[in-house]
Formats: structure tokens, sequence, C-alpha cells
């Protein structure tokens, strides 16, 4: 076999990289979940750091503001990663393989921003010993890992395509 996955003559995703994927994905997935169920638990066994002063409002405003501005960094650089030049770019470079490994390593990194979004409100409901951020936080991170998740159809319809056009091209 070559560089290409074959399959009735049209390349696709391997089925263990796109498997491993999925389950990288599907396992930050169920830590946002494990976040917001130990805010839940554990707001309620200790005491607050903060007692609902200025410097309490001061931290969430700061810990909403990350979150607002990572989840739009999400969005606008998954359209940013995944334009038609930049994808054709890696198939250019490696064929199917080099454009499967793009695929996975960005999806990762966006995975791990929206990861980062539920830390913080896991954080900030530990400051303020109430799970409401937590689970507010988790939702959003949750709803851009929905966003960002590998689809095995798109993928592949992906790889068919720049890897044919980089094999036309001279």
């Amino acid at each position: 076999m070559t560089n290409e996955y074959a399959n009735n003559g049209a390349t696709t995703a391997p089925p263990d990289q796109f498997k491993q994927a999925l389950l990288i994905m599907l396992g930050l997935m169920v830590s946002v979940l494990t976040y917001c169920g130990m805010a839940f638990w554990l707001t309620d066994k200790m005491p607050a750091v903060f007692d609902g002063s200025l410097s309490a409002v001061a931290s969430a405003r700061w810990v909403y503001g990350f979150a607002l501005l990572s989840a739009l960094a999400v969005i606008l650089l998954r359209r940013a990663l995944f334009q038609p030049e930049r994808l054709c770019r890696a198939a250019g470079r490696g064929g199917a393989q080099a454009l499967v490994a793009y695929l996975i390593s960005r999806t990762i990194i966006l995975a791990v921003v929206c990861e980062l979004i539920a830390i913080a409100g896991f954080v900030l409901a530990l400051l303020v010993r109430n799970p409401e951020p937590a689970w507010r936080l988790g939702i959003v991170s949750l709803a851009l890992m929905a966003y960002i998740f590998p689809r095995r159809s798109a993928w592949q319809r992906t790889i068919e395509n720049f890897s044919q056009a980089v094999q036309d091209t001279p």
C-alpha cells in the first residue's frame, strides 16, 4: 500500500487514526463532565475563599471574560485552520497521511482550548464555593467540543478531495 489509504479507489481516513482522534475527544468530554461533578461535590465540603466581596465579582468577570475570548478563539481558529488552502498545503506535504495528521493535531489543539474553559469554570466554582460557574462553563466547553468534533464522513470527503487535488496538480 502506498502513502494513500485505498478504499475502492478512494482515499479515506485510516480507521485507527480516526478512532484515536475520536477517543481523545471523548476523553476530553468526559473530563469536562468530571470537572462539573467534582465542583458539585467539592463546593459543599469546603469553605469559600471569597465571601462575596468585590474580589469575587472581579475574579468571576475575569474568568467569564477568559471563557468568552477562548470560545471566540476556538470558533475563529477552527475556521482558519481548516481553510481549503491550509488543507491543500498539508496534503501537498505528504499526501493523505500528512492531511490526517494535520486534521488530528489541529482538532486536539482546539479541544484543549475548550478544556481550559471547563478548568477555568471549575477553579472559579471552587473559589466562590458555588458549582454554577463549573456547569455553565462546562456546557460552553462541551458545546464547543461538539462543534469541533471529528466527523468521519467529513474527514473522508476532505481527504479524498484534497488528496486527489494534490495528485492532479503537476
